[in-house]
């Protein structure tokens, strides 16, 4: 059987829908769980009460946003590994006479570095780094920034947890928790994904490399496609597998949602 470029997509399809089932079954509701905990915690706060109980509650609501965090990011690692397991069976089903690609195979290449494009300076790090980045900075710096400087004016819990949490008539969408922090760890899955998925697929044809013709550089057409990603989207090159004349190409595939085929 040969993996045209519409089965690609049609699968690629596929890919996209089980990434979005971990955003909505690990993420969104690991936020809200936090937002929750969070606002509990909060009832112990009052705008007079003394440096050191209020340094100690920071200290309790950080280690709560580690906590809940790190639940979120081990569950979802996980789920990513099974999606990378998935991919690089697809490759082997997909072809007559390929060899199956063992799961520690496929363990060495998804714990490799990935690279983070399109900033000045480009980020390399594995997954682990990245999450844990994610945990113990971003969103530990967002809450309790939010509450140093709450203190220090004065706020009231109720200003406070509506910045924080958000309030009832928008759902609680609106807040810093649900907004701003998971919408970047939305953005970290989805990157990570990417990694996950192409690391299975470069073992799965490393180790069929003698079935597979090449590869091709698919990116995804939509309103948010740059005109770079068009570019080498539209061209339908096929690559020797190790072709390092592809090293631009696979750049720009850091910055675009697309995939090596």
């Amino acid at each position: 059987m040969t993996i045209t470029t519409d089965s690609t997509l049609r699968h690629e399809l596929t890919v996209s829908r089980l990434v979005t089932g971990i955003v909505q079954s690990r993420i969104m509701p690991s936020y809200f769980d936090l937002s929750k905990a969070v606002k509990a915690a909060l009832v112990d706060y009052e705008p007079t009460m003394s440096r050191k109980d209020f340094d100690s509650l920071r200290s309790r609501v950080g280690l709560l946003v580690k906590e809940k965090m790190a639940e979120m990011w081990d569950g979802t690692t996980n789920d990513l590994f099974d999606l990378a397991k998935y991919e690089s069976e697809y490759i082997v089903n997909e072809l007559v006479g390929t060899t199956a690609v063992s799961e520690a195979a496929v363990t060495k290449a998804v714990n490799a570095p990935m690279v983070l494009a399109g900033a000045k300076i480009a980020q390399v790090g594995t997954w682990r780094e990245y999450v844990a980045g994610a945990s113990n900075s971003t969103q530990t710096r967002i809450i309790d920034n939010t509450i140093r400087q709450g203190y220090e004016v004065g706020a009231t819990v109720a200003e406070m947890t509506n910045r924080l949490v958000g309030t009832k008539a928008n759902n609680y969408l609106d807040g810093l928790i649900t907004n701003t922090g998971a919408r970047e760890a939305e953005a970290l899955v989805r990157t990570g994904a990417n990694h996950y998925a192409n690391a299975a697929r470069d073992v799965a044809a490393q180790a069929n490399s003698d079935l597979i013709q090449g590869r091709i550089f698919l990116a995804t057409f939509d309103n948010r496609t740059t005109l770079t990603c068009r570019h080498f989207g539209t061209l339908h090159k096929i690559y020797e597998l190790d072709d390092p004349a592809r090293s631009e190409e696979r750049r720009v595939g850091k910055e675009c949602r697309s995939r090596w085929s």
